[in-house]
């Protein structure tokens, strides 16, 4: 959080509580924040700016025939058999235009890349609010041949939005506009569906898997910050029909930090008073509910203290909230079996814990899972202790807004290339890591 933001929450934080002036204060330092920061966060599951995509049913290790876990042996370019290295590698040229908070879905197979700003965009330490233009650009790219191929643009600027895959289409929605899209990479066709209501500052997409009888489609949950009053800030797709249906309202009221995750088979949803926000750089409590039937049940109505930008992330019988700070995270686990918490980091099972990051190189993101790793900062955290593994710093790039776990790889892409910076580029990485022994 940047010394403007710090000193206009700290002046609303006065002793004497949280008036309606102090909450249109918060209100208006968090967004101007928020916007300059816009262009350097990351999540996919996801924020505006950036996206940061789930690969179901691939694992970083595999078993071999002897019963050891084994490195695994991606396909690389021209489709030669590449080991993991740990060093990050550029990956081939792609056919779009730079863009700035582009939205990344990846398929299983393939990393969709459209929407987001052509330049010039407002620097991330820049005061200001200006936009690049909507973009409708579209391409994928292939990791195991590292090639692209251009898809038809969208029928309609996306822009900044939220992207999930929905098991045989992307979905992908524009942050302020809530223009829903919905695209067949396999053909290149686009099908704009209803618009979702609300103009989202924070918030993602969580899919939900489809049943029996629903041909199919999965569903999903668009989430947002909570300013009662206006527009429900939780919707729900369908995917078989392509509507939108508002959630039941939850119980904990105006919130700017939320986060949901499908797990145990419901919704879950971990959301930080609006008060907690003002000094939760240094860590206060959040409040955790679960959706059951119509009725949203509280779970625990005061976490561990959790920092601002928390992310719901299951992980095997586990739901972590995995903090956006930079190293050293305090991510928590609750277990619904006990209905308890503990802290999750890998000194606590074990591992000597990570040294200091560097100053230099790209920053990585907020949080994003993949089914055995989580990041945290510009850290890559094993979800199955005591392993660990450090994302190396990347060149170039100040940050990367598309970030997507491939299942063996991390593919970041586009973005701005310095802090000063206005123009977005088209370039992007590509790290296969190693698994800790």
């Amino acid at each position: 959080m940047d010394d403007r933001l710090h000193e206009a929450l700290r002046a609303a934080a006065a002793p004497r509580g949280v008036d309606d002036a102090d909450r249109e204060r918060m209100r208006a330092a968090v967004t101007a924040a928020r916007h300059r920061r816009s262009v350097r966060r990351t999540v996919l599951g996801a924020v505006a700016a950036v996206l940061v995509i789930v690969a179901a049913g691939t694992v970083l290790g595999v078993v071999g025939p002897d019963g050891r876990d084994d490195q695994t042996r991606p396909a690389g370019p021209s489709g030669r058999d590449v080991a993991p290295t740990g060093d990050w590698a550029p990956i081939a040229a792609s056919p779009l235009a730079g863009s700035a908070n582009a939205v990344g879905v990846w398929t299983g197979t393939e990393l969709v890349v459209t929407g987001g700003e052509e330049g010039p965009v407002c620097p991330p330490i820049a005061d200001c609010y200006r936009s690049g233009t909507p973009s409708a650009q579209a391409a994928a790219y292939d990791p195991a041949a590292d090639t692209w191929r251009l898809l038809p643009p969208a029928s309609q600027p996306l822009g900044p939005g939220f992207g999930a895959w929905l098991g045989d289409r992307a979905l992908l929605v524009g942050a302020a506009s809530g223009v829903t899209l919905l695209l067949d990479p396999a053909t290149g066709t686009w099908e704009q569906v209803q618009d979702v209501p609300g103009h989202v500052i924070d918030g993602g997409l969580v899919v939900i898997p489809s049943k029996d009888g629903k041909d199919g489609a999965d569903d999903a949950v668009r989430f947002s910050y909570d300013k009662r009053g206006t527009a429900s800030p939780d919707y729900r797709f369908d995917g078989a029909t392509g509507t939108w249906a508002p959630l039941p309202a939850d119980p904990f009221g105006e919130s700017y930090d939320r986060s949901m995750a499908w797990f145990d088979g419901r919704l879950w949803l971990l959301s930080m008073a609006a008060e907690n926000h003002v000094g939760a750089y240094d860590g206060k409590p959040s409040r955790l509910a679960v959706l059951e039937g119509d009725r949203w049940r509280v779970v625990d109505p005061a976490t561990p203290d959790l920092t601002q930008g928390q992310w719901l992330i299951p992980q095997g019988d586990l739901l972590v909230a995995a903090e956006n700070s930079d190293p050293p995270a305090r991510n928590q686990a609750y277990d619904p079996a006990t209905g308890t918490w503990r802290e999750f980091v890998p000194a606590d099972h074990g591992h000597p814990g990570l040294p200091d990051a560097p100053d230099a190189g790209c920053l990585l993101g907020a949080a994003a899972a993949g089914p055995a790793w989580i990041t945290a900062g510009d850290r890559l955290v094993s979800a199955l202790p005591p392993d660990a593994l450090e994302v190396p710093r990347c060149p170039g790039h100040t940050a990367y807004q598309v970030v997507a776990w491939a299942g063996e790889r991390l593919i970041l892409w586009g973005g701005l290339p310095a802090q000063d910076s206005s123009e977005p580029v088209d370039d992007g990485l590509v790290w296969v890591p190693r698994r800790p022994q």
